[in-house]
């Protein structure tokens, strides 16, 4: 698990395959509702960078309330300038309860997956004080755990292959209830502002 974990240590410009092909997240069929107020969190918008200023980031724009669309850019080295690698998707920025979370839709590897059977991510994150996104995946032991003992419905589909199926609330309802520490374990993927 540890080996497993560290393969989810890349920057976030390499979230899009990294996480989706070594399968070190649980996905879910359905994203995390709303926040009660229905409204999202407008500091994510803006450029965040991951690594090296201008190697890697994310530009961060509003859609509709608690939406907000995401284009991650990531400059491979020796590679051509003009060619970097790229990908689209959109958020749900959701609170539960003191913490913020993000539901990842439109993902690239999610679509090949069936467009009548999209998946989603769910991260935590958090914005320091001094400007700082940290965002925490989820850890697939835990969660692991949690669907084997019933307390979040899913399907343990291999050892590193967790597959979420409970509705909108019941996933709001599994992380207020649970152990934030616990289920988004380890440590933070770090971004900042240029």
């Amino acid at each position: 698990m540890k080996n497993m974990l560290s393969l989810c240590r890349v920057p976030l410009a390499m979230l899009s395959v990294a996480l989706v092909l070594s399968a070190c997240i649980p996905d879910s069929r359905n994203p995390l509702p709303s926040s009660a107020d229905g409204e999202g969190d407008d500091r994510l918008i803006g450029r965040w960078f991951s690594g090296n200023e201008g190697e890697e980031y994310a530009d961060v724009a509003a859609a509709a309330g608690d939406r907000y669309k995401v284009r991650m850019v990531s400059i491979n080295e020796g590679g051509p300038s003009d060619s970097p690698g790229m990908s689209e998707f959109d958020i749900l920025a959701t609170r539960i309860g003191e913490n913020r979370y993000m539901t990842i839709v439109g993902f690239d590897e999610l679509k090949e997956r069936g467009p009548d059977n999209p998946l989603h991510m769910i991260l935590r994150y958090e914005i320091t004080d001094g400007g700082q996104l940290l965002i925490w995946i989820m850890n697939l032991e835990a969660v692991g755990e949690d669907v084997h003992a019933d307390r979040i419905a899913g399907q343990v589909i291999r050892r590193n292959e967790i597959r979420l199926t409970a509705d909108s609330a019941a996933l709001a309802a599994y992380i207020a209830s649970s152990d934030v520490a616990r289920i988004f374990a380890g440590d933070p993927l770090p971004m900042r502002r240029p």
